[in-house]
């Protein structure tokens, strides 16, 4: 029984689901890091003034940029300002700097805040290991049914919108399979638990995660005189593909010091 319940919780799973990345759109007011450099010569990259006109220059990787306003084709934007006092001078002093909406696009990437957000959401820990607590009891494992509300908190890096890892805090109810093993009952029964969990939730991509939990499961009061072993002791759950979506912001790196680079 329990070698199907394992493989029942394999198949249910380890299915990712596939899905193609669309385009980000060119925001105005969104910060930008360059990802590749670029002499003037190849670059669109060019420096507006009112003597000179449009005058080309390099591109440096890691320099970051954020958009003023947008045309048909082309993208004007302003460097961060720099600490060093000659790039300052060079990018940072009153001048419009614009480039080409396809070679932005092709050598930019957009940075977010790290923090990516909270949320309210609805998930069940497939799979559960119980006395790992070091109580004593028995070492089990079960496919409990089980619905939790949870808090859950995103960060993750500035190269994402989404998060990779979220820490989370559940309370819900739990259906708890009562047997002559872990319990004083005449016959197998079920019963419902009030759950406590906490836990954390890794994102190796926004499709795929990995979770892993400790929690608490109190049976009510009708159902304590069943003398439940794990009764309020410390359960360990794991789970592939938590039925949480990713976090996802919208908002800009905090940069310190607001540093070109």
């Amino acid at each position: 029984m329990r070698y199907l319940l394992s493989l029942s919780f394999l198949t249910l799973f380890l299915g990712v689901s596939g899905q193609s990345t669309t385009e980000e759109s060119l925001q105005v007011g969104q910060l930008y890091e360059f990802t590749a450099s670029k002499i003037a010569a190849i670059t669109d990259q060019k420096y507006v003034d009112d003597a000179n006109g449009r005058t080309p220059y390099d591109v440096s990787s890691g320099y970051m940029v954020i958009i003023d306003h947008l045309s048909n084709d082309s993208v004007y934007y302003s460097y961060l300002n720099f600490s060093d006092q000659s790039l300052y001078n060079t990018y940072n002093t009153p001048v419009t700097w614009v480039m080409s909406k396809k070679e932005f696009k092709e050598i930019t990437r957009p940075l977010y805040s790290r923090y990516k957000g909270a949320k309210v959401g609805v998930y069940t820990v497939p799979f559960r290991l119980r006395g790992v607590g070091g109580g004593g009891e028995p070492f089990d494992f079960e496919s409990s049914l089980s619905l939790t509300a949870n808090l859950v908190f995103g960060v993750g890096s500035r190269k994402e919108k989404h998060s990779t890892v979220d820490g989370s805090l559940g309370l819900g109810l739990t259906s708890i399979g009562l047997d002559s093993l872990n319990s004083e009952v005449p016959e197998n029964r079920t019963a419902s638990a009030f759950t406590l969990s906490m836990g954390v939730v890794l994102w190796p991509n926004e499709h795929i995660n990995f979770g892993a939990f400790v929690g608490w499961d109190k049976l009510g009061l009708k159902d304590r005189s069943t003398d439940w072993i794990y009764d309020g002791k410390t359960w360990l759950g794991l789970g592939i593909n938590i039925g949480f979506e990713a976090l996802t912001t919208d908002k800009n790196a905090k940069i310190g010091g607001n540093v070109g680079k």
